[in-house]
């Protein structure tokens, strides 16, 4: 895939964790996905009842947008990170974005953060990761806890 933006941008990664200028975030609620948002702060809120933490239920990709020598960005198939990571989301029983919302929100994310996009003379790139969480609101069906044997809570 390749983004046509011939913007130059600085040398400004390094091999760690970069606070990049926003993340996308999409919640899931009442069986769907909402709208993709741009957001500038990169904590995210996650229920003390969360699957992720419990059980370590997330899924998550890696890729990687570069330069090319002409200036645009180039993502490397991102269909197949978006496939991938449908996949594990539905061995594990989690909701996932469809590939083309997937592949959207990985074009906003580069082009919303395309300074931290190094030189292609530097031979450096951004990385991006994808993460799907399971908090109790993403699960797909009701689920039934028993506490102590007592009593049934939804």
């Amino acid at each position: 895939m390749i983004i046509d933006n011939k913007k130059k941008a600085g040398e400004k990664l390094s091999f760690s964790y970069s606070k990049t200028n926003t993340i996308i975030y999409s919640h899931y609620k009442d069986g769907k996905l909402g709208a993709l948002e741009s957001r500038t702060d990169d904590n995210i809120s996650i229920s003390a009842l969360s699957g992720s933490l419990h059980y370590g239920i997330q899924a998550f990709e890696g890729l990687k947008a570069y330069r090319g020598a002409d200036g645009c960005i180039r993502l490397f198939r991102p269909w197949d990170n978006g496939a991938r990571l449908k996949r594990s989301a539905d061995y594990l029983g989690i909701a996932s974005p469809e590939t083309e919302t997937f592949i959207e929100a990985c074009k906003r994310v580069v082009l919303e953060n395309e300074e931290y996009i190094p030189s292609y003379e530097s031979r450096g790139t951004l990385y991006i990761r994808p993460l799907l969480d399971r908090n109790p609101i993403w699960r797909r069906e009701r689920q039934i806890q028993l506490v102590y044997g007592y009593k049934i809570v939804e």
